[in-house]
């Protein structure tokens, strides 16, 4: 019986050719698609689930009073929990060398090297992340102040082919040459690490480094206000996290952290990745739990665009098999083996889907990695967990496709069939609603593409108020390098530079120096950021002075506590015009510049005070004239070894630097807009299966209409009016679904767009066409037929 029917379902799939390759190209590319966005959601979500006890490791956070967390904690933090609370197994803390001293290099046949992932750790870390240790033996490595461990990538460009271990290496930051010795490499973390950490040395060699600048580091270290380091713990297995945190209260107070204003709050190591946007300093890869959730729903509307388009092609080709059921229940057969049949065909067209899809996956995998600058990892250990998932997700939408079919057709009357009399006005609802949504689906893509474009172009172009082309930065150590005097001294001879100056901020990276202050007026307390620049910095910049006057050489020189202030210190503190009088705090306000964005426009631009003293500078600006930036960039190197030929040249491009700040952005909108392109093609494939049936249907109809007069733009007009309507309702669904969703999406920017009705418009009128030529040219070729080829047979 079962066989019969597979028998039957597929001998009826393979002679119709034409119905069976549009609805396997629909459903191939919808799987595909729905499957590629579900490894991207899957992904997301595993991010740190490799350490081992993951489950129970908590990164420790400073909250302030009104919630904002941050994430540096005291130094002296890690052993008080350990100490302190009995459900800690393990506690560690991690200090971002690069962030704590400034750049750090490693010396390879000659030359320094820059590497941004060196962390000094205490031993506590090696028990609470998973290293797969691969050579040598981590144990003590950390508790010496020379002993350092690396990733087998690094192990790989230091060494070579040789054996790291045991042997020298060299490193540099702050001026100063400190001896390694490599006592292990470990496998590179996974893909899917938040933290990325390539050489890991302990303790005593971060203290080692600070006794260059102060007598006794661990002193100042230990005090309960140093926020240093970033604390981890690992509870034991089986103990309460209720009871670890009615502990921490006790442990906080007895070492003087409430009195510093030091409240703690934790955080899974599994939640670092896609819930740190909040936290302030965040040094590791985050994630965006916004673009997550339209990841798995525009996999969810594919998948669905997938299945309705295989519904809508089933449901009209229906009326073509009702003589076919009929000669099949005069013969005897019974409902249920109609329905078992008609099932059948369903399920074996989405299951032949299954391994295409697979395989079409494993075939743009690279390319897909490439362009997006992303890991889909499908043929790896977790393929026995993707298989039976995609597996049963495809079963489903063959099940849910063929299952009003199989009923419909099972229950027809036989005398009715064979006379071809059914009236199916249920079937045409069914159909029409189908239709409809698939256009809702493609509407509200077409809106989604439109949206997201517009905010990253506004995120790279518009956002900043500062002009983002011919713009080069040049990172220094004021402990390695201190000829920033002569160095722009001689750059400003070279007729391409137009302007330079040099600030303790490397734009755009995070903001360094957060001050909160009590206002005058209340007391609420504010986030002001407080940057040392040089003069001519806002000229290089791009920024008007809107009040006062800008820094001269004689603020810096009279030794005079002079200030400038951005809008937002002026709005947020209540000053009035003028302000040629006015203190900030002991400061002298000499000018007002407009607020621009050095940062991220995901947040607010903060209240910022520019104080001109360049003795802690820490990067330069360099603003050349259009069309000369590769040359000053060679020009620059060329002066760069003359004055400091010892030193590494660290330049960047102000442009490069803003795209790896929308890095996360650009991709979002590349995935969202591909996909929408595909939606586009599938709801395309299905309109035109359903138009060719049509056709078939109608092909009396319309030579009847041209015998008795009817113009080919009337008929054509008929064709299309329907379509024309389920697009109007389509829109008027699609529109408060999709402004709702994009201002959920663009509420994760704190400077945005406006949502116009041009973009709903724009949208509406692509799809209209879209939807509009595929009939048209469908309907065409019926028209261009002779009409006695359609009437000749009656």
């Amino acid at each position: 019986m079962i066989l019969n029917t597979l028998k039957s379902s597929f001998r009826y799939i393979t002679n119709s050719k034409v119905f069976t390759i549009i609805n396997l190209i629909g459903l191939i590319s919808g799987l595909s698609a729905s499957f590629i966005l579900l490894l991207f959601a899957l992904n997301e979500m595993s991010f740190d689930s490799f350490h081992v006890g993951s489950d129970r490791i908590y990164r420790v956070l400073n909250k302030d009073k009104q919630g904002a967390r941050s994430l540096l904690t005291p130094y002296s933090l890690a052993p008080v929990l350990l100490k302190d609370t009995v459900n800690v197994e393990y506690s560690g803390r991690l200090v971002y060398l690069p962030y704590s001293t400034g750049p750090v290099r490693v010396k390879s046949e000659g030359s320094f090297y820059n590497e941004l992932s060196f962390f000094c750790g205490d031993t506590g870390m090696l028990n609470i992340l998973t290293f797969n240790v691969i050579e040598g033996s981590p144990k003590n490595c950390l508790n010496t102040p020379n002993g350092i461990l690396l990733s087998q990538s690094a192990a790989a460009r230091y060494f070579g082919d040789e054996n790291p271990v045991g042997q020298d290496l060299v490193i540099t930051t702050m001026g100063s040459l400190y001896p390694m010795k490599v006592c292990a490499v470990y496998k590179d973390l996974p893909w899917n690490s938040s933290i990325k950490i390539e050489f890991i040395a302990g303790m005593p060699f971060f203290i080692q480094i600070l006794k260059n600048y102060y007598e006794d580091p661990e002193a100042v270290l230990n005090l309960p206000n140093d926020l240093t380091a970033e604390t981890y713990v690992k509870l034991k297995q089986g103990s309460s996290y209720s009871g670890f945190l009615r502990k921490v209260p006790i442990a906080v107070r007895e070492q003087g952290y409430s009195r510093a204003n030091i409240s703690l709050g934790f955080q899974k190591i599994t939640d670092i990745y896609l819930n740190s946007n909040d936290v302030a300093g965040e040094l590791h890869r985050r994630g965006n739990k916004n673009s997550l959730y339209v990841y798995a729903f525009l996999s969810l509307f594919i998948l669905l665009l997938a299945g309705v388009n295989y519904s809508i092609l089933s449901i009209a080709r229906s009326t073509l098999r009702f003589k076919e059921v009929g000669v099949r229940k005069v013969m005897g057969a019974r409902k249920s083996a109609l329905k078992a049949q008609l099932f059948m065909e369903s399920v074996l067209m989405a299951f032949f889907a299954f391994p295409a899809s697979f395989l079409i996956i494993g075939f743009i995998e690279p390319f897909f990695n490439q362009l997006y600058d992303y890991q889909i990892s499908l043929y790896s250990w977790s393929l026995l967990l993707y298989i039976p998932l995609f597996a049963a997700i495809t079963i489903f939408v063959g099940m849910i496709s063929g299952i009003y079919i199989a009923f419909f057709l099972s229950s027809l009357n036989a005398w009715n069939a064979l006379r071809n009399q059914v009236v199916a006005h249920t079937q045409i609802r069914i159909g029409s609603v189908f239709t409809i949504f698939q256009l809702f689906i493609t509407i509200s893509l077409m809106i989604s593409v439109l949206t997201v474009f517009l905010q990253v172009r506004y995120a790279k172009n518009n956002s900043s108020n500062i002009p983002n082309t011919d713009l080069i930065l040049l990172a220094f150590n004021k402990a390695e390098f201190n000829g920033y005097p002569i160095l722009k001294e001689e750059l400003l001879r070279n007729p391409e530079i137009i302007s330079v100056s040099a600030s303790n901020l490397v734009i755009p990276e995070p903001v360094q120096v957060m001050v909160k202050i009590q206002t005058y007026n209340s007391k609420k307390l504010i986030n002001v950021e407080f940057i040392s620049v040089d003069t001519d910095y806002f000229r290089t910049l791009g920024a008007k002075i809107i009040y006062g006057r800008d820094f001269t050489k004689a603020d810096e020189q009279s030794g005079k506590k002079m200030i400038i202030i951005n809008q937002e210190v002026f709005d947020a503190f209540g000053f009035k015009y003028p302000i040629d009088d006015d203190y900030f705090f002991g400061y002298k306000i000499i000018g007002i510049v407009q607020n621009f964005n050095f940062h991220s426009i995901h947040s607010k631009i903060s209240p910022t005070v520019f104080i001109c003293d360049t003795s802690v500078i820490a990067s330069m600006i360099i603003r050349c004239k259009p069309g000369t930036q590769q040359k000053v960039v060679k020009d620059l190197s060329v002066l760069w070894k003359k004055i400091a030929p010892a030193v590494p040249l660290d330049y960047r491009i102000y442009n490069n630097e803003l795209n790896k700040v929308y890095l996360k952005d650009r991709i979002f909108g590349q995935v969202v807009s591909s996909f929408a392109v595909l939606a586009f093609i599938i709801m395309g494939v299905g309109l035109f299966g359903l138009a060719l049936l049509i056709s078939e249907r109608k092909a009396k109809e319309i030579a009847l209409r041209k015998v008795f007069g009817a113009t080919s733009s009337t008929i054509l007009l008929r064709m299309q009016r329907d379509f024309l309507i389920y697009t109007i309702i389509a829109s008027v669904i699609a529109v408060p679904v999709s402004w709702y969703a994009m201002n959920r999406w663009l509420n994760t920017f704190y400077y945005k767009i406006h949502l116009s009705w041009w973009i709903f418009a724009l949208a509406i009128l692509a799809v209209t066409v879209f939807v509009g030529a595929i009939i048209f040219v469908r309907s065409y070729k019926v028209l261009k037929e002779n009409p006695v080829n359609a009437l000749k047979y009656e």
